[in-house]
């Protein structure tokens, strides 16, 4: 007979060769094991599948919470989808599997058919990334300096405790918002300007010094520094931006200068009592004390007592 290409055959030899585990469990009048594949033996760690049969299904789960919270599901929606548990293996070894199956109701018995996968690898590879991801958070939740993710849209999508500390605000709650929810519009608007350029030149901006409007009401001084992320082929997508808190320098900075100005006006007062032909030649002095003034935001007041 002329078989038809479209003629889809699969069997328990078929289970075999891919590695998934078949079986059928009466769990009413008496559990035991009625039939599996090799492959779930294998899984397992057994050499055969007799040996398997012999095991009671709750005896196989490490956690006996999770046996019971499977056959829970069972007894209830009558189903169960990829319900990840740790098994035993034979000689104490542990295996992570993935569990599908189904209630199957005759006249007298019940039944549990379904099937398992071996997800030991995913798991250990789940159980990295997150130990790295934790690893990472921590790291960046120690940093003295706001860490932000934005997406291709200037979205936040991740920062660090010190960021979300200076917003008042959880993670959480600054996760998906723009800068335009938490500066004022001029000023949001020049940080989206800059985020644009990283994107679209895939450059990046170090060290830009800058004045922001926290929250609270109060002007900081800043210096930024913005880069762009990249995916795994290469594509930016989206910058990573970190922000130091620059004022206490900066506030130094501006009482020394202020120092030098009162000791420059001093010494220019004192000139002109003692010696008026040299004060002539000091003026320039005095017109550099007054320019320095006006760029330190002294009020007209002050810089009159300059003059």
């Amino acid at each position: 007979m002329r078989q038809s290409r479209n003629t889809f055959y699969f069997n328990l030899a078929t289970a075999d060769n891919i590695g998934i585990g078949f079986f059928k469990y009466l769990l009413y009048p008496q559990e035991h094991f009625v039939i599996c594949n090799r492959a779930f033996a294998n899984i397992l760690g057994y050499s055969t599948k007799k040996e398997v049969t012999k095991k009671n299904l709750q005896s196989l789960f490490v956690y006996p919470e999770e046996a019971k919270k499977f056959l829970s599901r069972i007894k209830t929606r009558k189903q169960a989808r990829f319900v990840e548990a740790l098994f035993r293996k034979k000689e104490h070894a542990k295996v992570w599997v993935a569990i599908t199956a189904a209630r199957i109701t005759t006249k007298h018995k019940v039944y549990i058919e379904g099937i398992i996968e071996d997800i030991t690898s995913h798991r250990k590879m789940e159980e990295k990334l997150s130990l790295e991801k934790d690893y990472m958070q921590n790291l960046l939740d120690n940093i003295p300096d706001a860490i932000y993710f934005k997406d291709k849209e200037n979205r936040i999508i991740k920062v660090n405790k010190f960021y979300a500390d200076g917003a008042g605000l959880s993670p959480k709650e600054i996760i998906g918002k723009t800068d335009f929810d938490f500066f004022p519009k001029e000023q949001a608007q020049k940080m989206a300007e800059d985020d644009k350029y990283v994107l679209s030149t895939g450059k990046s901006i170090v060290g830009k010094v800058e004045r922001t409007l926290l929250p609270n009401g109060t002007w900081n001084q800043v210096i930024t520094t913005k880069i762009p992320t990249y995916d795994r082929r290469g594509r930016i997508i989206g910058t990573m931006g970190i922000t130091r808190d620059m004022t206490a320098y900066a506030n130094l900075e501006h009482d020394r200068l202020s120092m030098v100005m009162d000791g420059l006006n001093v010494s220019v007062k004192a000139m002109q009592m003692r010696d008026p032909y040299t004060f002539s030649h000091t003026r320039g002095v005095a017109s550099i004390v007054e320019h320095i003034a006006k760029e330190l935001g002294w009020d007209d007041n002050r810089i009159l007592g300059l003059r």
